[in-house]
């Protein structure tokens, strides 16, 4: 059964603390591609949850073209936070929006975060969990700010789910080599 962690109504993409904590603590290039990430587990083809610090997890997917990714962060004391690392810089008041299963999501890139879009709340990002926990596939899409140019991005989502549990689990073991 799904656990959601984050039941506020605040505009994540709205509320500097979140930013505060995302890139004082843990920035998303270091995240994504630093040395500092310790893989615990892959779920499916592309799921992975990493410990990034004793008390942060991290779990996310590269699109098929790589440096666009989901993220899921969990630091401690603090709920799931998603976010769409988009690779380049968006077009401001745009939208990222995201197709599952025939449902739609909404996503908004913030000024402090131009190249990373933002679930505008708790529910929308319960809904997107819920959503992809199911499986199928997740296609992103947005405007990049240069050139006005189209994204489109593809996620396989077998193993979101349990790569999401994981996340979650508070007893987290690096796998065995």
């Amino acid at each position: 059964m799904l656990q959601f962690y984050s039941t506020r109504k605040t505009k994540f993409w709205k509320n500097p603390l979140i930013f505060f904590i995302l890139f004082l603590f843990f920035p998303v290039a270091s995240v994504v591609g630093g040395p500092s990430k310790q893989l615990i587990k892959t779920y499916g083809k592309e799921w992975h949850v990493y410990k990034i610090h004793e008390d942060r997890v991290l779990m996310g997917a590269p699109s098929k073209k790589s440096k666009h990714y989901i993220l899921l962060v969990k630091p401690q004391g603090v709920g799931c936070i998603l976010s769409l690392a988009m690779g380049v810089p968006l077009q401001k008041r745009s939208e990222v929006e995201v197709t599952m299963a025939k449902k739609k999501f909404r996503f908004y890139p913030s000024a402090a975060t131009p190249d990373i879009a933002w679930a505008p709340d708790a529910q929308t990002q319960e809904a997107f969990i819920l959503a992809a926990s199911k499986g199928g596939k997740a296609v992103v899409t947005g405007i990049a700010e240069k050139g006005g140019r189209r994204l489109h991005y593809t996620y396989d989502l077998k193993g979101f789910a349990q790569a999401y549990e994981a996340l979650l689990s508070k007893n987290l073991k690096k796998k065995p080599s």
